[in-house]
């Protein structure tokens, strides 16, 4: 009986042991005599790793190329596709692959860059837009866009308006209350209110949503094609040298001024409304918008001017046959040598349509789907792709550009495109 009884002991003892050996061998993590022995990678479709004998793994990670720069593996059923869009830190630019592969790895170099990466207060690099989808207005036409409370809002022509919180995204703004008659053409933001402004036709805003139809029957028969705000009222100019004028965007006084030309852009910045002088290629000054001095002498010689914008501390003016100049103080005027806009046809020639600034950058628009940008209004550099398309001159120009919260957005005919730095 003793015999048995220490014999099953002894069976108990030897398999209790033999657990406790079994559980050593499979979890070196207790053992503290053990040191892991990395192997070469391991790998899958989606992940390599390095594994140790004891089973712990390590450096488990997503592959980064194909072939993976860092264990080898090489899906050959994979065919790179490579962004359009630049990737970028800030040191380099790259184009990648949705796998993870890079090509046209580089330094940046100058400021901006090609990519679109700026230090500092250098400017951004906007080469290549995007275009808006889905805008709900049907055969529109694009003459104005304007930044102010936080969104874009857009004129189409007509009664037609849309506004948008990023650019990319348009909600249409009810015209039927401005009635079936009414003809926008340019807006402007001033005084915590926006103000649009065309033929017989005023309204104004404080959200760009809600509107308030004004009766333009004081603006007379005449046509009036721009409106900006400074020295505290907004001033629109209208054909045949009319200015209409408002502190409020509301009451309205309509004049005429010592100019007999029609106005077509102005712009306020050092202390002065600056516009141009009529299809003569004369640009005109004035404090108060009303009394103006002419100067005949510009860089654009008898040259149609049809864009003005102030920023960086000077103005910019373009026009037709893609002519620019800038000044500082609105009266003395320097041609910029290549405004890099295509001179077209005797018949149908490049205008330079608009131009807005922002984010250290100037952007200019026009005709044939041509955008140029500059950070000092000197030197230009030709927008690769505008998605515009640039064969048709009634079907591929640009009217309109502003800026806005990180983002350039451009209209013209039909079609909308931005560009937000992504």
């Amino acid at each position: 009986m003793k015999n048995k009884l220490f014999g099953i002991i002894a069976l108990i003892a030897i398999i209790g042991f033999s657990f406790t050996a079994c559980d050593n061998d499979n979890s070196n993590s207790n053992d503290t005599t053990h040191t892991h022995q990395w192997g070469a990678w391991k790998s899958n479709a989606a992940q390599h790793w390095k594994e140790c004998s004891c089973g712990e793994e390590y450096g488990r990670a997503n592959h980064n190329g194909n072939p993976c720069p860092v264990c080898d593996y090489n899906d050959s059923s994979h065919s790179h596709s490579y962004s359009d869009t630049w990737s970028k830190d800030t040191t380099q630019h790259w184009k990648e692959c949705s796998c993870g592969d890079k090509t046209q790895v580089a330094n940046h170099t100058g400021n901006p860059c090609i990519c679109g990466y700026s230090s500092g207060s250098g400017g951004v690099n906007p080469l290549y837009w995007t275009a808006v989808e889905n805008i709900a207005i049907s055969n529109y036409e694009v003459s104005a866009i304007v930044w102010g409370n936080d969104k874009f809002v857009a004129c189409f022509g007509g009664n037609s308006m849309a506004y948008s919180s990023d650019g990319k995204t348009w909600t249409p703004i009810d015209g039927s209350i401005f009635g079936n008659t009414a003809s926008f053409y340019s807006i402007a933001w001033g005084n915590n209110k926006f103000v649009v402004i065309g033929y017989r036709s005023i309204a104004s805003s404080s959200d760009g949503i809600q509107w308030t139809p004004i009766d333009g029957s004081i603006l007379g028969n005449t046509w009036f094609s721009t409106i900006t705000y400074g020295n505290n009222k907004f001033v629109a100019g209208g054909d045949n040298g009319k200015i209409a004028s408002s502190t409020d965007g509301i009451t309205w006084v309509v004049e005429n001024t010592n100019l007999s030309s029609d106005f077509y852009t102005i712009a306020w910045g050092n202390n002065r409304f600056v516009a141009d002088g009529g299809d003569r290629g004369n640009i005109v000054y004035s404090s108060d918008g009303k009394d103006w001095q002419i100067i005949t002498n510009t860089p654009f010689l008898s040259t149609a001017i049809r864009s003005m914008t102030w920023g960086g501390n000077k103005f910019v003016a373009g026009g037709v046959d893609g002519k620019m100049a800038y000044s500082t103080d609105g009266v003395t005027w320097v041609a910029v040598t290549d405004s890099t806009f295509s001179s077209g046809t005797s018949s149908l020639p490049t205008i330079v349509n608009d131009i807005t600034w922002g984010n250290g950058t100037f952007v200019a628009v026009g005709y044939y789907g041509e955008v140029a940008f500059s950070t000092d209004a000197v030197t230009w550099t030709s927008v690769i792709d505008s998605t515009f398309g640039t064969t048709s001159y009634t079907n591929d120009f640009i009217k309109a550009v502003a800026y806005g919260n990180g983002t350039f957005v451009a209209g013209g005919y039909r079609r909308m495109a931005y560009w937000d730095g992504n």
